[in-house]
């Protein structure tokens, strides 16, 4: 039977399935849900006593930056203008809020945990912090709030955010100018999403094996493809160092030739794997991947391996640099892809308690966005040139993993060989990520 045919086929009893299962299923509860916009300037009348003032805006420049080890960020969220409620408004208020196993962010010796539980002191604000394990985090957060009590800020990782964005409500409708958080991430999460600035994978590379900074000179002369990438193995070879390491999935790598093939896409989960584009470059990253792979002696923080691909690599007293995915040919697409952790305002928050979360993720937004400048400055020793560098290329990333359980299907230390073969043998392969993509768009 022609592909094409069994697609659609597929898709059909995906559809049918669903549908039988809607009366039944936990997620068909229906509760109201407030409109999209929290009511504006809510208890700003009431006397209160303002705290201490973080630094203005304009007191530090990147060049000038100082680590910044405290829970107030440097950012004075309040000079903005995105809500008419200023943060001396959060004290005495009760906030519940789901947080990831890991964290988001790190500050000085202390971790998002520590910063939640500082605002009480800082802001006046009591947040009840729920942490749990990111396998069950969707889930746990859903049964929460639909049972009449679930936290008034929903989390997420950005490559597992899909179908946590059904639980959050678009804020914004205006266009907007400054922010302390990552405006592109909001637009493709359908003005649902906050996160910080500078949360991105790319592939770091070890300056003791790559010399000279060549994969940052060969990039920004339109020069970095994935033949140039593999050349560079010659070198790691002699030094008895692997190619790659990857901390995530490969999903990211099929979208070198072109054309976006996983994640997010004008706010729908896309899965194009047997697009001609897709074929071609899992073709082409299998024959340089899959041909050298890592051994247990290998690791980017033992020394010997040339490239990462992460958000944040671990590493000891060498230098790194940073560069995107390389295209597959000089007509692909070099790709940078979304890490990190979002947040949003429950759809199912109180009306009441709307405004505040709002206020609580902004502040969340920028002292998040203020760990990660610090981590690239004086965490992984990056220049102020080359942090400012690696902002600007992080405006251009996208979600190509935002869903755990299709990217759990490209996981390991070799890309699935089965990826570069013949649409018929891609799609019967994959066809549980096809399936797993309709029915995330049910759900929205």
């Amino acid at each position: 039977m022609h592909n094409a045919m069994k697609r659609l086929i597929s898709t059909i009893i995906t559809l049918v399935l669903l549908l039988s299962l809607c009366a039944c299923a936990q997620d068909n509860i229906k509760t109201p849900v407030p409109d999209d916009k929290p009511t504006q300037g809510e208890n700003t009348s009431e006397t209160q006593k303002e705290p201490e003032k973080p630094q203005q805006n304009e007191s530090q420049t990147i060049e000038t930056k100082k680590q910044n080890k405290g829970i107030k960020p440097t950012l004075d969220i309040d000079t903005l203008g995105l809500t008419e409620l200023k943060t001396a408004s959060l004290k005495d208020k009760e906030i519940t809020v789901f947080l990831t196993e890991n964290g988001a962010f790190k500050y000085g010796d202390k971790k998002e945990l520590d910063w939640f539980s500082g605002l009480k002191e800082s802001y006046g604000i009591a947040v009840k912090p729920i942490v749990t394990k990111d396998s069950v985090l969707y889930s746990a957060q859903l049964i929460s709030a639909k049972s009449g009590k679930g936290a008034e800020l929903v989390t997420a990782r950005l490559t597992d955010a899909f179908a946590s964005l059904s639980l959050m409500q678009s804020v914004f409708t205006t266009e907007l100018s400054d922010t302390p958080f990552s405006k592109e991430v909001y637009s493709q999460t359908q003005n649902k999403l906050f996160t910080a600035n500078g949360c991105v994978k790319m592939l770091w590379y070890n300056k003791s094996i790559i010399k000279d900074d060549a994969p940052q000179t060969l990039y920004k002369a339109g020069n970095w493809t994935a033949d140039i990438l593999s050349a560079t193995f010659i070198s790691a070879k002699n030094q008895k160092a692997a190619l790659l390491q990857n901390t995530g999935d490969w999903s990211a790598f099929l979208s070198t030739a072109g054309k976006q093939i996983t994640g997010i896409e004008e706010n729908s989960a896309v899965i194009k794997l047997t697009d001609k584009a897709s074929i071609a470059a899992a073709d082409k990253y299998t024959k340089i991947i899959n041909s050298a792979p890592l051994t247990e002696s290998h690791s980017f923080i033992k020394g010997n391996v040339a490239f990462c691909y992460a958000q944040t690599p671990a590493k000891r007293d060498f230098e790194v640099g940073f560069v995107p995915v390389a295209k597959i040919a000089e007509d692909g697409s070099d790709v940078i892809e979304r890490a990190g952790v979002g947040m949003g305002v429950s759809s199912y928050a109180p009306k009441e308690k709307q405004e505040t979360a709002l206020l609580l993720a902004l502040l969340w937004s920028a002292r998040y966005s203020e760990a990660r400048v610090d981590e690239l400055l004086f965490d992984l020793k990056q220049s102020p040139e080359a942090v400012k560098e690696y902002l600007e290329l992080s405006r251009t990333a996208k979600i190509y993993s935002a869903d755990a359980k299709i990217s759990s299907l490209f996981s390991g230390d070799t890309i699935p060989e089965a990826l570069s073969k013949d649409e018929d043998t891609v799609y019967n392969a994959f066809g549980e990520a096809y399936n797993r993509t309709n029915i995330l768009n049910i759900r929205q």
